[in-house]
């Protein structure tokens, strides 16, 4: 009974430890532990498990870790939470993005009769400005069937307090994997509108239409589409400001699909580009001599 009672309390120990270390978000501590015998699915001292705890935090690194060892993404914990609903209640989108992607259940509820969707609208509702709980409702809202359209979710976007945070960034990414022929032509309504902001906006989404690194989503139909619509569309705007975005995604496309092995330009691009170089405005201006220049490993057009 002494050995057992020892090895009962080392065990416990151990995913004590394993939760400290996904509570601190270090990925090497949780595998070091896991590999001691850490039970993945092991609660700490307050009752979650280092899955629950991390996707709390928004851990990324910790939280796919613990996927990929095979922690339990359905497990429902105190309330009847789940993951899912962990992250939803934190605006923990990172962590939401990967159990999407796992995928967790989005089926259940907790012990209020709340899904996921209800436990983010619930929180977007009690602040007055869009935060991140804004796009765990546009994260969630295609897994439970419903599609808000371009403009509304480009009005969540554009009502962050701050235009800098990682919010608004998140929203186009969800825009930027939408290429159906409803999200395209929502897409040019969008960059066609009076509204210069959402013009803004619209162009910033096309830059990346069709493509995503993290899931390894590259629809070259759908960027070779987008960044038409950007080259027309540049000869018709008018406002510097949303001007230099447009010559941005046409430059960014022209990065991508124009440069030859020997990193010239291809001529019809250049001579695009080189108008926009002699524009009276130097906003655009300074963007069309980066592109025409090759600004792949510039920070200034780095995406966030």
């Amino acid at each position: 009974m002494g050995r057992q009672r020892q090895g009962r309390e080392a065990s416990e120990e151990l995913d004590a430890q394993l939760s400290a270390a996904a509570r601190a978000d270090d990925p090497a501590a949780v595998r070091a532990l896991l590999d001691a015998g850490a039970a993945v699915n092991g609660t700490g001292v307050d009752g979650f498990t280092a899955l629950e705890v991390a996707v709390a935090a928004d851990s990324y690194g910790t939280t796919r870790l613990l996927l990929a060892r095979g922690a339990d993404a359905d497990r429902r914990s105190r309330g009847g939470l789940t993951p899912l609903m962990l992250a939803a209640d934190a605006g923990a989108c990172t962590a939401l993005d990967l159990l999407l992607r796992h995928p967790a259940r989005i089926g259940p509820t907790d012990d209020l009769g709340r899904t996921a969707l209800d436990v983010a609208r619930a929180r977007d509702r009690q602040s007055a400005v869009s935060t991140w709980h804004t796009v765990a409702v546009g994260m969630l809202e295609p897994a439970f069937g419903i599609r808000a359209s371009f403009a509304e979710l480009a009005a969540r976007a554009l009502a962050f307090a701050d235009p800098d945070d990682s919010g608004p960034f998140l929203v186009r990414q969800l825009l930027e994997r939408r290429v159906d022929p409803l999200s395209r032509n929502e897409a040019a309504a969008a960059l066609a509108a009076p509204d210069p902001r959402l013009r803004t906006f619209a162009a910033e989404v096309l830059w990346g239409f069709g493509a995503d690194v993290i899931r390894d989503l590259h629809d070259k139909e759908a960027q070779q589409w987008a960044a038409g619509l950007l080259r027309t569309h540049a000869d018709r705007e008018r406002d510097p400001d949303v001007l230099s975005e447009v010559v941005r995604g046409v430059g960014w496309h022209a990065e991508v699909d124009s440069w030859d092995r020997e990193s010239r330009l291809d001529a019809e691009e250049r001579a695009r580009l080189q108008r926009f170089a002699a524009h009276s405005d130097p906003r655009v201006r300074d963007i069309a001599e980066l592109a025409l220049s090759g600004w792949a490993d510039d920070p200034r057009t780095r995406r966030p």
